[in-house]
């Protein structure tokens, strides 16, 4: 029997043995409160910030000022404190409570008399009423029972309120489902609303918005748009504007331009509004939700973007990309063939630093009219190899951290994440490590360190990479870092776990990029070439297919032809500058280069062969069903997109070489948005959903642009990238300005509705049988007045077929 578990059987076995084992647990609980408040003050002695480290380790804000405050304020008292068993409630006490009121405890506490949290308090609380003259003391009961007999007063005009309100719905209730008794109930509604909007606006005030402008006061203030449907409801009412049919707002009957807006809109009865103001709880939202995307109000920053992998998760996550800078040419051409609408700007953050805090505040400019708005993300995918464990850290000449360090200081903005390799966290970093921390911490953030296990958010690799981000200490506690809820794939499960997460397999990733050609059920028989496709693929899946991980795809497998000069490893040393003792660490084995291949480390192939890959075989994209015989996977762009989490349809941009290194070192799109949806939520005082796999879904929108081919006077074909017209439905689904649309839509059809504004023609307006080969609707213009349709008499071709179906009227018919 283990020595632990007899020493707790004996601890049991008399009252005596329980009271003992008890205080020696009390004891040590004391000790360990206090050896944490001693190494906070070394730490500060030594110029380190120790409070972002210990909040990431879960110590709160508050326990953190009690841990920092023991050392000056309880100092000559350790003694006493761990002879009597203090617990971590009663130094809490201890420090917050005045100075007289803590010697008194403290003197008890050295005479042994037992004291506790509630007995400091009770001193604090006498100390200030002795110190209360009388006079005060009269004050403030004549100020709490007026405070009570106003709020006495305020409770009872809520009662009468909802009473009303309430007697008003039944009333309304009994107008909809029963006819006969039309003309007395009617009379009976417009009674009560009467009396009820008078005691409305006593307390709310009587200034109306109009109805128009429901939907853009909606999504600024949702409570405010309430009320005032709420108002509009009891001022129809009480002016009988009803008769057969309460008042209804219903946006079918709108027959504006914009359709698929309308289409998003709720209808509006004044039996849902007096229901609001009755209390009545709104009927139980379906258990399945599907998980929206948030509107694009705040704005991102994104330094050393890539090819826009990070970028496309903070997108995903509801950030409008403001700014996008990157240092490669062909990684800003990638971007720019991709997403035209992000404005990648090649740009050293280094050496180019003025220049881009320009371009920045101009773009703030325009995206904000506040001058004293500050972005709220900035995000970098910053190089790792000076934290690699062989370089430098923010002493080396290639360390870029030092460099976003300082733009953030410079900008201020709400939030931040970088990424950074792993080795960043290592004892031979330490003092760079508690030098940012301490700086971020002066410049009022909380930082944390977020370490993912890729294959958990459907990335099968073990990627060396970690995520060190910051945001204001004032939003620090609504910050929670992402993880996903995993199925347990080793039996049945509950049916509560069925909406859980499952690691993804690389036969999951692969299916539809490496065999998507293959046949699963045959009809007849197949020919050579396809029998052997399918062999193969078979043959891999069953070996290979139900792996959950591969190496790092940036840690060597985008080296080429030219091996890297071996580096040795930077010497360990600790934040006190004394060097780590121990064995000398082994420097790297060099590495060959074979048969011309690329160059690789010492056993990397076999790793990477042990997972059904041939990493020596590098093409430009996978072969078809040609009859080859193979048995592992060559290496593409395509493939290392897969294995990424890039969608299928991100073009990338350069020379095979150049593409699969910009893979390789790109971050996966999933990581970016489960930080950037946690951030989002910390900024807006959201739930954190990014644990729910759907939340986690990259918006992979249609391309901008398109590959066409041009053939010049020579007979040359080039090729050339051109920007496609912006789909109409791609402001929804991108969550762009949505709220915005459907405030426009709103403001139309009630407008229309009311006769101001012309209504559109809608296909069930004029049947089935209508022909719309002469289709020339009316949209309220005279044939003159078309000013945005005027060409200045300039003769134009246009350089592309327009999109068909633009049109209000069109796009409706092909919708429906």
């Amino acid at each position: 029997m283990p020595k632990t578990k007899e020493t707790e059987q004996k601890a049991w076995r008399s009252p005596g043995s329980i009271r003992k084992y008890v205080l020696e647990l009390r004891q040590k609980n004391t000790r360990t409160s206090l050896t944490l408040s001693d190494s906070i003050a070394k730490l500060h002695a030594l110029g380190q910030e120790p409070e972002s480290f210990l909040r990431g380790l879960g110590v709160s804000e508050i326990d953190y000022r009690v841990l920092a405050a023991v050392p000056k304020l309880l100092a000559r008292h350790r003694i006493a404190l761990k002879d009597q068993r203090v617990d971590f409630d009663t130094l809490k006490a201890l420090v917050e409570v005045g100075m007289r009121s803590r010697a008194k405890a403290l003197r008890q506490i050295t005479k042994g008399i037992p004291v506790d949290a509630e007995g400091v308090r009770a001193m604090e609380a006498e100390y200030q009423d002795r110190k209360t003259s009388a006079a005060a003391k009269v004050y403030a009961l004549g100020r709490d029972r007026l405070k009570n007999a106003l709020m006495e007063r305020v409770q009872q005009q809520e009662a009468q309120f909802l009473e009303s309100a309430a007697t008003l719905l039944d009333e309304m209730r009994r107008f909809a489902d029963e006819p006969g008794n039309m003309p007395r109930v009617r009379d009976s509604i417009i009674h009560k609303s009467g009396e009820l909007l008078i005691i409305f606006e006593s307390l709310f005030g009587s200034e109306i918005v109009p109805v128009e402008d429901w939907e853009i006061l909606g999504s600024k203030d949702k409570l405010a748009k309430q009320y005032a449907q709420a108002h509009y409801a009891l001022t129809e009412l009480a002016a009988g504007h009803f008769h057969d049919t309460l008042p209804v707002i219903d946006p079918k009957d709108f027959r504006g331009p914009s359709p698929i807006y309308e289409a998003a809109l709720t209808r509006w009865t004044a039996l849902d509004s007096v229901a609001f103001l009755s209390g009545v709880a709104p009927p139980p939202a379906p258990a399945k939700q599907k998980i929206t995307r948030a509107v694009q109000r705040l704005g991102a920053i994104e330094l050393c973007a890539g090819i826009g992998g990070q970028a496309l998760g903070i997108q995903s996550a509801g950030f409008k990309l403001l700014g996008l800078y990157e240092k490669d040419e062909t990684a800003v051409q990638t971007i720019a063939v991709n997403r035209p609408s992000w404005q990648p700007t090649q740009c050293d953050i280094r050496e180019d630093g003025d220049k881009l805090l320009r371009d920045i505040a101009e773009r703030l400019r325009t995206f904000s009219d506040d001058p004293s708005y500050r972005v709220d993300l900035i995000a970098a995918a910053l190089p790792w190899r000076a934290w690699d464990g062989h370089g430098q850290g923010l002493s080396d000449p290639d360390d870029l951290l030092g460099t976003a360090k300082g733009i953030i200081e410079k900008l201020r903005p709400k939030s931040f994440f970088f990424e950074v390799p792993k080795e960043f966290e290592e004892a031979r970093y330490l003092k760079d490590f508690n030098t940012l921390t301490s700086f971020f911490a002066r410049l009022g953030y909380h930082t944390e360190i977020f370490r993912p296990h890729f294959p958990d958010f459907g990335i099968p690799q073990a990627r060396g990479k970690i995520y060190l981000i910051g945001i204001q200490k004032r939003l620090a506690a609504k910050l929670k870092l992402p993880a996903m809820e995993l199925k347990d794939t080793r039996g049945e499960q509950p049916k509560s776990s069925k909406k859980l997460h499952r690691r993804r397999t690389l036969e999951d990733i692969l299916d539809k990029v490496v065999f998507a050609g293959r046949t699963r059920k045959r009809i007849g028989a197949p020919g050579k070439e396809q029998f052997m496709f399918d062999k193969w693929a078979e043959n891999w899946t069953e070996t290979y297919g139900k792996k959950t991980e591969v190496p790092d795809l940036s840690r060597g497998l985008n080296n080429f032809r030219k091996p890297k000069a071996a580096r040795t490893l930077a010497p360990e040393i600790r934040a006190d500058g004394t060097k780590r003792r121990g064995p000398k660490p082994k420097e790297p084995v060099a590495a060959t280069v074979e048969n011309g291949g690329p160059y690789l480390p010492e056993g990397f192939w076999e790793t990477w062969q042990a997972c059904g890959f041939n990493i020596r075989d590098r093409l430009e994209k996978l072969p078809g069903r040609d009859g080859t015989q193979r048995s592992l996977i060559p290496i593409t762009p395509q493939v290392l997109k897969a294995l990424q989490g890039y969608p299928m349809s991100w073009h990338l941009v350069g020379s095979k070489d150049e593409q699969i290194n910009h893979v390789c070192e790109a971050t996966p799109p999933v990581i970016a948005l489960a930080i950037a949806r946690a951030i989002y939520a910390a900024l807006n005082s959201k739930i954190n959903d990014s644990f729910i796999s759907a939340a986690l879904a990259i918006n992979a929108d249609a391309p901008e642009t398109r590959l066409v081919e041009v053939t010049t006077g020579d007979n040359e074909i080039l090729k050339r990238w051109i920007r496609l017209p912006p789909s109409p439905l791609s402001a929804i689904l991108n969550g762009t300005e949505v709220e915005l649309k459907h405030g426009k839509a709103w403001n139309y059809g009630i407008r229309a509705n009311r006769g101001e504004l012309t209504k559109y023609l809608r296909e069930e307006d004029v049947g089935p049988d209508y022909d719309d080969e002469d289709d020339h609707y009316y949209d309220g213009r005279d044939e003159h007045e078309f000013p945005e349709d005027d060409d200045h008499g300039q003769e134009c071709e246009p350089v592309e077929k327009p999109l068909l179906g633009t049109d209000a009227a069109s796009l409706v018919r092909r919708l429906l």
